[in-house]
């Protein structure tokens, strides 16, 4: 990622990082080549007795005292430098050393791309997915007919081919709450990816916040209006948002979500930005609406 890491054109970054090495390579080398030598000074006054003591021990005491301070006086700076480095949000030890304006907004645009052509393919996937879903689907209706022996394993795949404008909500053949649940996963399926488009109701290419959650209701046969105004006179109310459950549409002024069962929801929220799953944060809510029993 082009944030984890900052360079400029002064060449200072450079230098400084020559001087972190230089300080790394005398806090390890030198001290060792004092300790080295120290050794030797000891091994030459325990075998050669004509050895002069005392100067050999001031020699020893001398040495063993500077590779401690050739130690420590590096550790100390380079820390230095890591505390300016943090503060100024500088990782050399991953910065494009002599990087130009040029390079990192190559660098930059090439990220652009690649974040696009991951949505683009993830796209693409998701519309083979519906595609192949659709067709399992039109064999499981003519097999299930969405009756009660249908079992939940299969409820992916049923379609209601029903439309949820009669004012009540859609009796359902699964344990209460599933459909729902069913609805909340498709949902986050398409989070990051359906793009916000005003008028659109399609999952790939884009949909605002009610072609949204029409499109939605679609992949399940379950007919619901296009406009937020209509919406909320879609299937049965609900008193509170204590008793919505998964799958429920919150209605706001001018928008409308799917409840996600856990205090949040997902929407196609606004212009520029693909459809997301986020707090409750639109407004007041001043309808709530159950599709499916």
């Amino acid at each position: 990622m082009i944030g984890e890491a900052y360079c400029n054109e002064s060449g200072i970054l450079h230098v400084i990082y020559l001087v972190k090495l230089g300080l790394e390579l005398v806090r390890i080398i030198i001290p060792i080549i004092l300790i080295i030598m120290v050794m030797i000074d000891i091994l030459k006054l325990v075998i050669n007795k004509d050895v002069e003591i005392r100067k050999t021990t001031k020699k020893i005491v001398t040495r063993f005292l500077a590779a401690i301070i050739l130690f420590l006086v590096p550790t100390i700076l380079n820390l230095i430098l890591n505390i300016l480095g943090s503060t100024t949000t500088i990782e050399l030890s991953t910065c494009y050393i002599n990087a130009t304006k040029e390079n990192i907004e190559k660098l930059r645009k090439e990220e652009k791309e690649r974040e696009e052509k991951e949505t683009q393919n993830r796209r693409e996937e998701l519309a083979q997915t519906k595609k192949e879903k659709d067709e399992k689907a039109k064999e499981l209706r003519k097999k299930l007919k969405f009756d009660t022996s249908t079992s939940d394993d299969d409820f992916e795949s049923v379609k209601l081919n029903e439309n949820a404008q009669s004012g009540s909500c859609l009796p359902s053949a699964f344990k209460e709450g599933k459909f729902g649940e069913a609805i909340v996963k498709k949902a986050r399926e398409y989070v990051g990816v359906t793009p916000y488009v005003w008028g659109g109701t399609n999952l790939i290419t884009g949909a605002d916040c009610s072609g949204f959650t029409q499109a939605i209701y679609k992949e399940f046969g379950v007919s619901i209006t296009r406009t937020t105004f209509t919406q909320i006179h879609d299937g049965a109310p609900v008193n509170s948002l204590s008793e919505a459950r998964a799958g429920d549409l919150l209605i706001f002024p001018e928008h409308v979500g799917i409840y996600n069962g856990k205090g949040g929801m997902i929407h196609a929220s606004t212009y520029g930005i693909n459809t997301i799953e986020s707090s409750i944060n639109s407004g007041p809510i001043i309808g709530i609406r159950r599709i499916v029993c």
